[in-house]
């Protein structure tokens, strides 16, 4: 339910709603009425009932955390580049939040950030696909901004703020954060795929650590190495190994 629809104009390029149930519900919604353009994004204060990986909810309340979903028309992607989009997307919410935390901000596998060995954002695409066409990308990213403190269910989380000590305007950095992702995105070409993976693994958290998976409720211990360009996550342990994204969780 969209309580209220904000407009500014300085910020043409985003429909900022003040509260809703999901930007990405309301961003596939406008791609299925036929209104959808490239490049804009959805951005609510408040959020009901926010989408994270593995069905997990993203909650916050106003002025908190950038809550956004990014419209995107991957023309120069193919299917089988699905993960290059995620790679793109976080190498651009890994710039923009390292440029005012200016600390220790990594990419953890395959698509949070990471500051300070926090959780500092999420990143949830969803495609839509006719057979083989690849039409539209709706990018979400759950940023946390102004957060004081977290609740206990939230593991292991960290906000911008609570780097810096300082407040910040969300919708002023959303912006900044849509264009840099849309920027990376329409600057790439399938030459340009070795150099993405290049950097995402360069930011890759734990790279060269072991680390702790569960597995079909099994534990077990691996050295990261570097994420593929199709998505997997190579690790060595007895024996080198690719882990696919859902069938691996981290123990953290």
């Amino acid at each position: 339910m969209v309580h209220e629809h904000l407009y500014h104009p300085r910020f043409s390029s985003i429909l900022t709603l003040h509260e809703i149930d999901s930007t990405n519900n309301y961003a596939s919604k406008l791609i299925a009425e036929g209104m959808a353009v490239h490049g804009h994004a959805v951005f609510a204060h408040i959020q009901t009932a926010g989408k994270g990986q593995r069905g997990k909810d993203w909650h916050s309340q106003k002025n908190e955390s950038i809550l956004m979903s990014t419209i995107i028309k991957p023309t120069a992607f193919k299917v089988q580049d699905q993960f290059l989009l995620i790679a793109i997307t976080a190498l651009a919410v890994r710039k923009v939040f390292d440029k005012y935390a200016n600390s220790d901000t990594q990419i953890k596998w395959p698509n949070d950030i990471y500051c300070l060995g926090r959780k500092a954002a999420g990143i949830l695409i969803e495609n839509n696909f006719t057979g083989h066409q690849w039409n539209w990308a709706v990018i979400g990213t759950g940023i946390n901004i102004n957060q004081k403190e977290f609740n206990t269910s939230v593991n292991r989380a960290v906000s911008l703020k609570q780097i810096t000590g300082k407040e910040w305007d969300t919708l002023v950095l959303a912006d900044e954060i849509r264009e840099e992702i849309v920027k990376s995105i329409d600057h790439y070409s399938s030459g340009s795929a070795n150099s993405i993976m290049d950097e995402y693994n360069r930011w890759l958290f734990k790279k060269n650590e072991i680390v702790t998976f569960n597995k079909e409720d099994e534990q077990f211990s691996a050295t990261v190495l570097k994420a593929t360009r199709m998505g997997e996550l190579v690790v060595s342990g007895i024996t080198e190994e690719k882990l696919q994204f859902g069938e691996v969780s981290w123990v953290l």
